[in-house]
This record gives C-alpha cells, structure tokens and sequence, in this order.
C-alpha cells in the first residue's frame, strides 16, 4: 500500500495520553484511491522526538524502498517532516493538519482575551473566517483587525 499510493501523500501522527504508560501510538498513513486515510505503518514508543522518527522511517525505507511523495502532512511539530526528509533525502512540500492548526488558533485567540468574558465570546465567530483565509498576509491583517476589535 505504501508503495501504491505513498507518491501523492503521506501523513503521519501519534495519540498521545491514551494510556497509563504514555506510550505513543506514531501511525503512517497514505491516502487510497477513494480518498481514505490507511494506515501502512505504525510503532509504540515513549518518546517521539527525532531520533525515533529517523528510526521509525529507517525502518520503513528498509523494508519498503525509497518513498517520494509529492506531500507530506503531520502536525506542526517540525520532527516528523526532518526525520523524513533525512531518512528518504526528499522534501516533500508539507501540509499541515486542520485539526491542529483550528487547536493552535483557538490557543492563541484565548491566550489574548483570556479573562475578558465579553471579549471571549467574540472569539468563537471571529475565527471562523481567519482560518478559511488564504495567505499568510491576509491572516495577520484579519488577525490584526479582530483583535483590535475584541480589545
């Protein structure tokens, strides 16, 4: 499966606090024909830093071969994407999960109004439309202009 379908994308990421050991559940995914996450990969571990990722896509590469996607998504810690570029020598353009980017915008909207309830309660309309813009420029001035408001 990874060699069917690992051209186009890859995605990887771990669980984390699912269990009493906090062990880590790193899972490798590629994308079917049907546009279904499936899983072709996975390993246990207590850590997940660079070092056991390079291990983890040694491991792969070894079994597998060489893997060149055109994507490469995970979260956005930047050691699942620099393991992968040093085990396959590829790069990748990286995409970044939604789910992590909504969690990372929610932090730094409460971060800025935290205490605040009427300005709290502004946050949850106002980013909405900041996380559908489409450059960087365009967030930090939609940034800009609802934070000056919720002040």
């Amino acid at each position: 499966m990874l060699k069917k379908f690992g051209g186009k994308v890859v995605c990887v990421d771990a669980t984390i606090g699912t269990n009493a050991y906090e062990f880590k559940l790193i899972t490798l995914l590629v994308v079917d024909e049907y546009g279904e996450g499936f899983p072709v990969a996975w390993c246990i571990a207590n850590r997940e830093d660079r070092v056991l990722l390079i291990e983890f896509f040694t491991s792969i590469r070894t079994k597998c071969g060489m893997v060149r996607p055109q994507w490469f998504m995970s979260d956005m810690a930047d050691q699942y994407h620099l393991a992968w570029v040093s085990v396959f020598d590829d790069s990748p353009l990286k995409l970044v999960c939604t789910w992590h980017v909504d969690r990372a915008w929610r932090g730094a909207l409460q971060q800025h109004v935290q205490g605040d309830g009427e300005a709290s309660c502004c946050v949850q309309p106002a980013e909405g439309p900041l996380r559908r813009a489409g450059c960087r420029q365009v967030h930090h001035l939609n940034w800009q202009g609802t934070y000056s408001n919720i002040q």
